[in-house]
Formats: structure tokens, sequence, C-alpha cells
């Protein structure tokens, strides 16, 4: 799935969520992980094992990414 950033939200915790454009929530709980992404950034949300979510920013051409989970 493909999406571009249109914000953020702290819930409080060190959990954060990606807002996407596209409606979606997803939340993930390493912060310091994420401070590469910026709203307006790209994004491709890839399934991984065992039922777990990965995002990557789209232009970084790498595998590399956050383990998020879909919250809306």
């Amino acid at each position: 799935m493909q999406a571009r950033i249109a914000g953020f939200r702290d819930a409080g915790g060190g959990v954060y969520v990606i807002l996407l454009d596209n409606d979606q929530a997803w939340r993930h709980e390493d912060a310091h992980r994420a401070s590469f992404l910026r709203v307006g950034d790209p994004v491709v949300i890839r399934r991984g094992s065992l039922g777990s979510y990965w995002l990557h920013r789209e232009s970084d051409g790498t595998r590399n990414g956050i383990r998020v989970t879909r919250i809306r």
C-alpha cells in the first residue's frame, strides 16, 4: 500500500501515531527510529512475517523500515 504522511500524533508513553493521506492511522512505539519521517513523505506499508506490518519511506530504496500496527 502506498500513501503520503499527513501528520503525526503523540499518543503518550513513547507511542506515536502516523496519520496518512488515505485516512489510515498506524501506531509505532519506537519514536527515535521514526525521526527520519516528515509530513509529505511518500511511504509504503508492507506485510511482514507473523502478521506484522512495516512502514518504509518510498525514496529510501531499502528494505529497512519501522514496525507499525494499524489502528484506523
